[in-house]
């Protein structure tokens, strides 16, 4: 699940403020509904609504870790606005960047994906701290404010910064002048939940010449192309530089993995190591009969004979991890 940071303001020059309202609650709602966790300045009236939306969400579904899913900082000399959830104070004391080291904001640094409605100068703080920490910004432009112009920086730069997670047109819904607020914001969130994950995934096995391993990296390409991933072995002809380096950096880069352990290869096995080190969801397949060692004995395995079965099964496998980031 997501730590989703929302940033704005009510003040709004020509917005419509009970729209404005309205909308920011749902997207609150959205947020926990999806099980993510809400992150926010705990300044400003804005900030307020958020949060007492998010929490009387938790508390109508009984939610048993309520506190934990509504987050607030609060900055040092000031008083929180709301007491939702729990509530920090930051070792900042605001968010500009005339400090002697380079204290990234708690709740950016936390933060999957920035999410930004309306705002003025504060917001414009928030979407640059989120450049500077690589995190993906969603600005909503429909309520105008600092989002819009934001947008625009963030549609220009789209190649660059977003193309390898989203198609542009999925992330052009930001501009909707859609007026169902509770649908715009499943738009939002769903979106901050693609944009969040990248969409590659790397693909471990053996380099072995054999057609049966031919087709199921074939297979496995397939399927996550079926959920809109793309499926990628690094290999000596399509990397500039030295193998092993490429192929650590694919996997940190990755969505997920998908390890094949046919032939027990040593270099596969390394690779599979540093995936479960970093956290990643791993698949592991094996040929038929392939002996795995003891110590990964009790991973669940795909075990494969023919291509029909073995697509069917990853399909099963990669479909549920497709649900967690977005794309089921």
């Amino acid at each position: 699940m997501l730590n989703l940071l929302v940033a704005g303001t009510f003040n709004v020059p020509n917005a419509d403020v009970n729209g404005l309202h309205d909308f920011v609650a749902r997207l609150a709602e959205e947020i926990v509904a999806q099980g993510h966790t809400l992150l926010n300045g705990c300044m400003n009236e804005f900030d307020r609504t958020l949060a007492e939306a998010a929490d009387r969400a938790l508390e109508a579904h009984s939610a048993p870790d309520r506190e934990r899913r509504v987050r607030g900082y609060v900055l040092a000399g000031h008083q929180p606005v709301h007491r939702c959830g729990t509530i920090i104070r930051s070792r900042l004391s605001d968010w500009d960047l005339d400090k002697e080291a380079l204290y990234v904001p708690e709740q950016v640094a936390q933060a999957d994906a920035v999410l930004l409605v309306g705002g003025g100068d504060g917001t414009y703080r928030a979407a640059n701290w989120a450049r500077i920490c690589r995190k993906p910004l969603l600005p909503v432009t429909m309520f105008g404010g600092a989002a819009g112009p934001v947008f625009e920086c963030e549609i220009e730069a789209f190649e660059l910064s977003y193309a390898d997670r989203v198609d542009r047109a999925r992330y052009e819904e930001l501009n909707s002048i859609s007026a169902d607020w509770r649908q715009l914001a499943r738009i939002v969130v769903a979106l901050a939940e693609q944009l969040s994950v990248p969409r590659n995934v790397a693909v471990l096995m053996s380099y072995a010449s054999d057609p049966a391993l031919d087709d199921v990296y074939e297979t496995i390409c397939t399927v996550c192309t079926h959920f809109k991933y793309r499926a990628r072995r690094v290999e000596e002809d399509n990397t500039l530089g030295r193998i092993v380096p490429a192929i650590m950096k694919q996997i940190e880069q990755s969505a997920f993995v998908v390890c094949d352990l046919t032939g027990l290869r040593h270099n596969v096995f390394y690779e599979f190591g540093y995936a479960e080190g970093l956290h990643k969801h791993v698949v592991l397949s094996a040929r038929d009969g392939t002996p795995l060692p003891f110590d990964i004995h009790d991973h669940p395995t795909l075990f494969w004979n023919g291509m029909t079965q073995f697509r069917a099964d990853l399909t099963d496998k990669i479909r549920l991890i497709a649900r967690e980031h977005g794309r089921g």
